[in-house]
């Protein structure tokens, strides 16, 4: 008794005693395929229901980022993944405290899924985590981790990718972190540990990888590749190695190119460290073309100041050269120069471009340089070609900085900076010719300022420069030369033209009438693809997008694309100018087309006038307000510039891609004798007309031209709907109510309809309803012959029109009912039972005076059958009589006085039809049903009733038995039945598909005699005395006939009798598709005295040795061949 009590106090103790199990370090690693991050994917981890990683992503990159967290061994342990976009890129796995997959999710391109109930594992002896390593120099490296919870740990290591147990073993260390000696110089070393638990070990942890320093280069250094890869070469792991190329390159005959595909990382390094601790302005340049593509596949300019143990870009502000996005996003791309394009543009030998970069801020030791290109998973370009890469630190420092401005048709202001120099040497040529090098003879010597005014050029050209500090003013001591950047001088101002004026471009080029201008990424030109009439117009369009900033209203579209704006690159312009010195009504006319793409704000337009060219007035502007690209007609009257010698006219555009086109054509300025009028308002509409006003400061008659809405416009030779009104506004009432009419007014200045101005227009109205369309249509108290129709009179009409019809009918052509004065109307002619119709009502307002139809509203009458006390009865005999019925209006039975049992299949939901049959006196009828072709009725159901309507009860329901498909049959075999009536329920299943279908009832006769009047099928009637046998029929089949019968299909009968006689045996083929219900007698006519064979024709049918008796004896021997 003692021990337990003992024991059950011992109990509840235990019970208060904390035992928490062993807990080990497992890991979750998230990766992406694409390589930019998890795009708002994140994943939660839970061990045992409580989250201990809580929506951890990959913000950006591949590539695994790695996360830990505690669990033990046998704790439940779950993945919850959320998707972001583009989800199938994100891949997890989870792994245990040895290292061992729990699970993984969405390798393969899949959507990563939930993974549920993984078990923790903590090894007995875990392995280590964490690999370091750290002071690692040429020959040296300290190695450190942290320990899966041993003191003791075991060492392997070797050059990268050597084989595990073939390396160096370093056994029973204490030491962590391990000083590692006896390496090589630039050497990429492998190195796995693991713990030693004493009485076992863990799992080998790694491997873990580090590169030793490697050996010091000379300063100043050169790199040409002419040699191959010598100072600079492929470092380990790159997705793409570089490659020497022998057709594009800066200097002598060859250069590094890496020609990248999606989603690389490609790294070009110094193989040796630079000391660069004596030098106080040193300089990296290079030259190169990177042709990659724009914003999204980087060209990294990286230095190290540990050997190469760690990378930075080099800073915006150390860069001296002339691209146009380093300064900006810290990278190069083809944007940073618009020689290289924006798209698949082959690169050639002219896109070089030197670039420069202050080392001022590294005057330290162990310095590396690399090269890093990264792509993302779209587009691919030509690549990233570097040559001639020379570290030094200059005598005489070159410029930097180069700006041109205030470009003039000769030449332009050019300006650098150059804070230590003060001579300086410029070299000026067209764009595209070759740099200059230490040899060539400057353009500009010896130039004592940091700025110069250049005009030796030609109009419209193109230039590149370069300048260079000249420290001794000798042309000896000079610095290299800094460039090019570019500048193109404006053209020779276009002659001022008279008018008339007219622009078509069918010359096919721009003309010399025009000064025009476009951006770095834009275009202007004469094309087929614009013309408005003819065979060309102008087409003007942008054509990037990178860097364009999307605007937020018009006049901020103006802003950013005006000269120094932020999107100045996309920006066309072209303007002419005209002498309205002796003008009366001049009047700027053009055609515009607009394409749309994306965003409207991405298309900008506008018309502007000035007189000195400089300041600008908007005539007109827009911005693209859809996707249609028809022309439209624009007119400005200048008269508020009459007087002026020189007026500017300019079409400035601003688009994004190519796709933001403004499209030009048929430009005219003449001065009008006959002014059209402007500004056209229609007001005060009445019940036909409106009252007509427009603006005409000159004009005293006018023509008006008045039609429906939509018609075509009026030429000059169209005949006036009012001629030579001089009241304006204009009082027009010979229209309509409730339409739509468009107007144009022209002045008629010599009121002869010759001296006239153009057609203004149109302007719009629409007149009043005065006599609304009804509403609300509604069909009650239908019938099988009769349906009551009513509707809301929305006005004050006392009588209306209704025209109805079958369903679908054309409004014109149905039955009409006018000007009745009934509402509802009872419309109880013409109507047949289970038909579809539709009508229409409208009110009748007084003489002429008619409102817009109404509807069409739906309705259908009852079917004849409707109701049990209506049923059809349908004819039975021994063939199918088919009978065709619709549930088309079909209504719930009405259960008065007794409710109907319910059918209880096929989901009867109403809408039932009903018919009567008689059970023959056999008690045998069969009841079944068809489609018909083009009707919706494919699918029924059949409940059969005994009794009388008001008392019915239900025998049998079917859904689906019928031969035919869905459609459905009853068979009743039952004596009790003999000669009662039975009702038939019919409807469609679900009751929502309405429509024709074929009902038949018959019986098959109880005997019948095989005759083979016609053939030999059992099939056709008329080859037996009564019908077609069935189930309950006993069949004869006599002896001494030609054609016997032959089944090559089902059948059936009761019993069967196959006679003999003297004139022959009856016979059966096909015995095989027939079903005997009853009993088969085959007969066999023999004669006295004489043996016979006899053979049976059916299945199965065989008899043992039997003496019949007789006279002579008759014995049956039973054989079977």
């Amino acid at each position: 008794m003692k021990r337990k009590l003992l024991l059950l106090m011992l109990i509840p103790l235990l019970g208060l005693m904390s035992l928490k199990a062993q807990t080990c370090l497992h890991s979750v690693e998230l990766s992406d395929s694409y390589g930019d991050g998890w795009n708002g994917g994140t994943l939660t981890i839970t061990v045992n229901g409580s989250a201990v990683l809580t929506n951890i992503t990959l913000a950006s990159g591949t590539g695994p980022e790695v996360y830990y967290f505690d669990a033990a061994t046998g704790d439940d342990i779950d993945a919850d993944y959320t998707a972001g976009d583009w989800s199938y890129e994100n891949e997890y796995t989870v792994k245990d405290g040895g290292g061992t997959i729990l699970g993984q999710s969405g390798q393969g391109g899949t959507t990563p899924v939930d993974i549920l109930n993984m078990v923790g594992n903590c090894p007995s002896c875990p392995p280590p985590t964490g690999q370091t390593e750290s002071n690692i120099t040429t020959t040296t490296a300290d190695l450190g981790w942290t320990t899966g919870g041993a003191t003791t740990w075991d060492i392997e290591w070797g050059v990268s990718g050597f084989t595990p147990a073939t390396g160096t073993t370093i056994t029973g260390t204490t030491n962590n972190p391990y000083s590692l000696s006896g390496l090589t110089l630039g050497t990429s070393y492998d190195w796995y540990v693991r713990d030693d638990c004493g009485g076992g070990v863990s799992d080998w942890a790694g491997p873990h990888t580090f590169t030793t320093l490697p050996g010091p280069h000379g300063f100043p250094l050169t790199e040409d590749f002419e040699s191959g890869f010598t100072s600079f070469n492929n470092a380990t792991g790159n997705t793409v190695d570089w490659v020497l190329n022998t057709s594009i390159y800066h200097g002598s005959t060859q250069s590094a190119h890496n020609p990248y595909t999606t989603n690389n990382t490609n790294i070009l390094h110094e193989t040796g460290m630079m000391d660069l601790s004596g030098t106080s302005a040193a300089i990296l340049e290079f030259w190169q073309i990177a042709k990659t593509e724009g914003t999204y596949d980087k060209c990294y300019i990286e230095i190290s100041t540990n050997g190469g143990s760690t990378y930075t870009a080099l800073p915006a502000g150390s860069y001296q050269g002339a691209g146009t996005g380093y300064a900006t996003a810290g990278y190069f791309d083809e944007d940073d120069y618009s020689a290289w394009g924006t798209g698949t543009e082959t690169p050639d030998n002219t896109w070089w471009r030197k670039e420069t970069f202050s080392l001022a801020s590294y005057t330290t030791t162990n310095v590396r340089f690399r090269f890093r290109l990264t792509s993302d998973g779209s587009a691919e370009r030509a690549g990233w070609y570097l040559d001639d890469i020379y570290i030094y630190e200059p005598s005489c420092p070159a410029p930097t900085a180069l700006t041109s401005t205030n470009e003039t048709t000769s030449g332009a202001d050019l300006a650098w900076t150059d804070a230590s120099g003060s001579h300086w040497d410029l070299y000026i040529v067209p764009s595209g010719d070759p740099a200059p090098d230490a040899g060539s003879t400057p353009t500009v010597n010896d130039h004592a300022l940091t700025s110069y005014t250049w005009s030796g050029g030609t109009a419209a050209t193109t230039y590149d420069w370069y300048v260079r500090s000249d420290c001794g003013a000798n042309n000896t001591d000079v610095s290299t030369w800094t460039g090019p950047d570019s500048f193109t001088t404006m053209q020779v101002p276009a002659p001022v033209q008279s008018m008339p004026y007219s622009e078509d471009w069918e010359t096919g080029t721009i003309g010399s009438s025009w000064n025009y201008n476009a951006g770095s990424v834009s275009a202007i030109m004469v094309n087929a693809a614009s013309l408005h009439a003819g065979s060309y117009g102008l087409s003007q369009y942008g054509n990037s997008s990178t860097g364009y900033v999307t605007p937020s209203s018009l006049s901020d579209a103006y802003s950013k694309a005006i000269e120094g704006g932020a999107n100045a690159n996309w920006t066309t312009w072209n303007k002419m100018s005209i002498d309205l010195t002796s003008a009366t009504n001049p009047l700027l006319s053009f055609w515009y087309s607009m394409g749309y793409l994306y965003n409207n704000a991405y298309n900008n337009f506008w018309v502007q006038v000035s007189t000195d060219g400089t300041t600008w007035t908007d005539l007109f502007s827009t911005q693209t307000n859809g996707s249609t690209t028809a022309y439209e007609k624009k007119e400005f009257y200048l008269s508020a510039y009459n007087g002026s010698s020189q007026v500017y006219v300019r079409f400035f555009h601003n688009g994004k891609y190519a796709e933001n086109f403004l499209y030009l054509d048929d430009i005219s300025i003449n001065d009008i004798s006959c002014p059209a009028p402007t500004n056209l308002i229609s007001t005060n509409e009445t019940i036909n007309g409106a009252d007509l006003a427009w603006t005409d400061a000159s004009g005293t008659h006018w023509d008006l031209y008045i039609v429906p809405a939509g018609d075509p416009a009026p030429t000059i030779g169209s005949t006036p709907t009012i001629n030579d009104t001089q009241s304006n506004p204009y009082t027009w009432s010979g229209g309509s109510s409730s339409s739509a009419y468009d107007w144009y007014v022209r002045s008629d200045c010599g009121q002869d309809n010759t001296d006239v101005s153009n057609w203004a227009g149109p302007g719009t109205f629409t007149t009043v309803i005065t006599c609304p369309e009804p509403i609300v249509l509604t069909t009650t108290n239908i019938t099988s012959s009769s349906a009551d129709l009513g509707w809301t009179e929305s006005g004050s009409a006392t009588t209306w029109n209704i025209e109805w019809g079958f369903q679908g009918f054309t409004l014109g052509t149905g039955t009409q009912i006018l000007a009745t004065t009934n509402n509802p109307y009872s419309l109880t002619a013409g109507l047949s039972p289970g038909m579809a119709y539709e009508w229409y009502v409208q009110a009748s307002c007084g003489i002429g005076d008619e409102s817009l139809w109404s509807g069409p509203e739906g309705f259908s009458t009852e079917p004849s059958n409707d109701d049990c006390s209506n049923a059809v009865s349908l004819p039975v005999s021994y063939t199918e009589n088919w009978t065709i019925g619709t549930n088309v209006g079909a209504t719930e039975s009405n259960n008065n006085p007794d409710p109907i049992p319910a059918p209880g299949c096929a989901s009867y939901s109403g809408g039932d039809v009903w018919y009567t049959a008689t059970v023959p006196a056999s008690g045998y009828l069969v009841v079944t049903s068809r489609k018909v072709v083009g009707s919706p009725f494919l699918d029924s159901g059949m409940g059969i009733y005994t009794g009388t309507c008001g008392s019915l009860l239900l025998f049998e329901c079917d859904d689906d038995d019928s031969p035919d498909g869905l459609m459905s049959q009853v068979i009743i075999n039952d004596i009790t039945l003999a000669n009662a009536t039975v009702y038939i329920r019919f409807w469609e299943y679900g009751n929502n598909l309405f429509g024709m279908f074929e009902i038949t009832a018959y019986s098959v006769a109880t005997s019948a005699t095989w005759a083979g009047t016609t053939d030999n099928d059992w099939h056709t009637a008329s080859n037996w005395n009564v019908a077609v046998p069935g189930t309950i029929t006993d069949v004869t089949i006599p002896a001494g006939l030609t054609n016997y019968p032959t089944l090559t299909s089902a059948g059936s009968c009761n019993n069967l009798t196959i006679e003999s006689s003297a004139l022959g045996n009856g016979s059966l083929m096909g015995q095989s598709f027939l079903t005997v219900n009853g009993t088969t007698t085959i007969e066999c006519y023999t004669t006295a005295g004489t043996w016979h064979g006899i053979a049976g024709p059916l299945d199965n049918d065989d008899f043992n040795s039997l003496y019949f008796g007789g006279s002579p004896d008759v014995w049956g021997l039973w054989y079977n061949e």
